[in-house]
Formats: C-alpha cells, structure tokens, sequence
C-alpha cells in the first residue's frame, strides 16, 4: 500500500461520517460548521492555524475564496461561519 493509499483508507466517506454524527447524537438536517471540526483541520495547529491564516490574509464576508484544499470542505464552512 502506498503512502496515498494509506491517507485515504481511513474510512473518511460520507456514509462513515453520516454514521458516526447520528451516533454523536447530530441531526443530519441541522449540522453546524462545529459539529464536523474534529474531521478536519488535520495540519499543524488545525483550526487554530486555519483561523489564523484568514485573519493574516484579511479574508472579509464579501470576498471570494476557493477552498482547492480537498478534503470536505471544513475551511469554506470555517470561513463562511464566521
């Protein structure tokens, strides 16, 4: 198995995290940013240093940011939650 395969083996699927919300006690219909945090953010300092990065590029309500990251989205949501 290479490197690459190894990243994406851990089960992160939709079903997996529908699953594990349901168990957690979250309503499908009414997720909040918040709620998926601990499935992302999984770079040095996480959440704290996506937070940071925003605030150094001065990113406001009304600019246009692609998040290219992959992954689930988390700092789009990040970004469009605050």
């Amino acid at each position: 198995m290479t490197e690459i395969d190894t990243q994406y083996s851990t089960g992160l699927s939709r079903p997996n995290i529908e699953q594990a919300l349901v168990a957690a006690g979250q309503d499908l219909d009414h997720l909040a940013p918040a709620d998926l945090a601990g499935l992302e953010d999984f770079h040095t300092m996480g959440r704290l240093a996506t937070g940071a990065l925003a605030d150094l590029a001065a990113v406001t309500a009304t600019d246009t940011v692609l998040d290219a990251g992959s992954g689930i989205g988390g700092t789009a949501r990040f970004l469009a939650d605050r």
